[in-house]
């Protein structure tokens, strides 16, 4: 560990279903993409705490101080003793970057954190002794769930071409144990790679950030060709599952909806994505998601995936000004064939005439190629 470096711990838990569910997006999520955690106060540290500010006061300035901070974000296997939670086991899931986080209130107020998933650990398996033993030396372990402490070192940082299998590691490592409430309340985890979305020239495209509403978004071109790719893997034997992949039919003129049936252990799926023609540059979104015919399986309920990605479809004007000139030669080609009649005298009427035509036929052709 670098004890030197700075590093915020954020830490998803089994206290509740919907905590698992933090951890299971976070390992689902492409890369460059926004998640938000969040915390009731008393569970940050207290130098933490001093650190990150009200939402409403101090304005950008004390914000940006916790700005691109490193961020480990990790899983906590913890066990109930009467009214207190007992920490067992925990694995960091991912690295990721701040982009911003502040309080509503005070003591009972509320801790929101945005952040950027990156890289994937390398070895999952040989770091949760390597966590204990740094933080049980100091007042960290069991007692917090968002707080400052030293950094994992860089060789714990997977390659982007070794995510998928360092994915891998990660739900091997997650034993099923790990995803119950109670004896009673026990859940079955769904995992999920999502490679991302790839344009028409097969690069996967980078996610932009909203500042406002905290939301990474996609920016599509009206018509052109993208592709969803996602990965499944299930350590043990997977029921059958259905991946359903969604887009506004209003927007889109591709499939409204991709239903991917899945029984094995792992697969890799598609599903494309072309835009209509637009009027405006459009706000759109496309869900992903999981079901499937039982809500449990031996007894475990299903912790289905539900993601929205928000698109922004922009217009190609350039297209509409090859359009537009295609107008403006073919009024030009007529009002001259017009002004012949009157204008005996004009003997080189028909070059404009020509020429009008001739950018009206290649403007109609290039648009009529680009719409298909």
């Amino acid at each position: 560990m670098d004890n030197n470096a700075k590093t915020l711990y954020l830490i998803a838990s089994n206290a509740s279903e919907e905590y698992m569910l933090d951890a299971l997006e976070v390992l689902a999520l492409p890369l460059g993409m926004v998640q938000h955690f969040r915390y009731d106060i008393k569970w940050l540290d207290k130098d933490l705490e001093k650190k990150v500010p009200k939402e409403r006061e101090n304005g950008e300035k004390d914000r940006k101080k916790l700005k691109n901070v490193k961020v480990v974000i990790c899983y906590l296997y913890q066990e109930k003793d009467g009214d207190k939670w007992v920490w067992k086991e925990i694995y960091p899931l991912r690295i990721g970057v701040l982009i911003d986080a502040y309080k509503t209130g005070d003591d009972n107020g509320v801790a929101h954190f945005y952040f950027k998933v990156n890289n994937y650990i390398n070895d999952v398996s040989k770091i949760p002794g390597d966590l204990k033993e740094m933080w049980s030396n100091g007042e960290k372990w069991g007692k917090f769930y968002a707080f400052f402490d030293g950094s994992l070192e860089d060789r714990y940082s997977a390659s982007k071409d070794d995510s998928k299998s360092a994915f891998q590691n990660t739900c091997n490592a997650l034993k099923p144990k790990y995803f119950k409430y109670s004896i009673r309340k026990k859940y079955y985890p769904i995992f999920c790679f999502i490679d991302g979305i790839k344009d028409k020239n097969g690069k996967f495209i980078t996610p932009k950030y909203e500042q406002q509403s905290h939301q990474s978004f996609y920016e599509f071109e009206e018509g052109s060709k993208y592709t969803f790719q996602f990965f499944t893997y299930f350590p043990e034997n997977s029921p059958s599952l259905t991946f359903e992949l969604v887009s506004d039919k209003r927007i889109f003129s591709t499939p409204e909806k991709y239903e991917f049936k899945i029984g094995s252990r792992y697969d890799e799926r598609f599903g494309t994505l072309i835009s209509s023609l637009l009027e405006k540059d459009v706000w759109s979104h496309i869900s992903f998601k999981t079901k499937a015919e039982e809500k449990e399986i031996d007894g475990k309920k299903f912790l289905h995936i539900f993601l929205n990605f928000p698109v922004l479809v922009k217009r190609k004007l350039w297209y509409r000004l090859i359009d537009l000139g295609g107008d403006i030669g073919s009024v030009v080609g007529t009002a001259c064939l017009g002004l012949s009649k009157f204008l005996e005298s004009w003997s080189w009427w028909y070059w404009p005439v020509i020429i009008g035509y001739f950018i009206w036929a290649v403007s109609k052709l290039i648009v009529r190629i680009w719409r298909g």
